[in-house]
């Protein structure tokens, strides 16, 4: 039944969310709270970058976060609350967003998880994108940047330098943009998630367009069209 939320996930949100509703009862039954938080987490998930229900999602990972608390894991709590942050900024509770992550930053901290603080990172660099401050936000971005360099994970880089690139087309930078935009360009490879792929194609051709370069503009726009459509046609809503 989880593996089926899975699967779900992307093609039908309201069935994801009952396989795993499901599991995690099946899981708390059996006594298995890890599997259990799991679960419920997934839910919270869904409910956020499937159905963009901030309050049903806060539900669900409150619930998952009392679970790890009660199992003394450090990781999956501040893992929760670095969550919690970014959904308390999407809804526009901005100081008490970036305290939750801040409290994330130090509990990863305190079990040395530098992968932990660099998502982290990330999550403040997203509140500060919600307040419209891009001065901040690419603060926060670069932070992470530099971790996922120094430990080489191409994925994590690539998905930091779309948002980059879009803070920069806010700023009008077109010389940081184009920075950014080479820099991904050698870091694309079919490993990227489809997710991260249409973000750069969608950024990427925003600026050419700014740059007013006709040709790459027209290549990119094709591009995110192609991919757009090849998702439709899989069953993959994309927003």
């Amino acid at each position: 039944m989880k593996h089926l939320g899975y699967i779900f996930f992307y093609r039908y949100a309201d069935k994801s969310i009952t396989c795993c509703r499901i599991s995690a009862d099946e899981y708390d039954k059996a006594g298995d709270t890890v599997r259990a938080n799991f679960c419920l987490q997934n839910i919270g998930f869904i409910y956020e970058e499937r159905k963009n229900d901030i309050p049903n999602a806060r539900k669900y990972i409150e619930r998952a976060l009392i679970g790890w608390k009660k199992l003394n894991d450090t990781t999956q709590q501040a893992n929760l609350n670095k969550y919690l942050g970014y959904l308390e900024g999407k809804a526009g509770n901005y100081i008490n967003g970036k305290r939750l992550v801040r409290k994330a930053i130090s509990q990863f901290r305190s079990v040395n998880d530098e992968n932990g603080v660099a998502v982290s990172y990330f999550d403040m660099a997203r509140i500060f994108m919600a307040q419209h401050k891009p001065d901040s936000a690419i603060s926060y971005l670069n932070k992470a940047h530099e971790h996922w360099g120094k430990v080489s994970n191409a994925d994590r880089m690539f998905g930091v330098n779309n948002y980059l690139m879009s803070n920069y087309f806010l700023k009008k930078d077109t010389t940081r943009m184009a920075a950014v935009y080479k820099n991904n360009t050698a870091l694309l490879s079919e490993k990227i998630h489809w997710q991260d792929k249409l973000k750069f194609y969608h950024y990427a051709w925003h600026y050419a367009e700014l740059s007013t370069e006709p040709v790459l503009e027209k290549r990119y726009r094709a591009r995110y069209d192609m991919l757009k459509d090849s998702l439709k046609k899989a069953g993959i809503k994309v927003d």
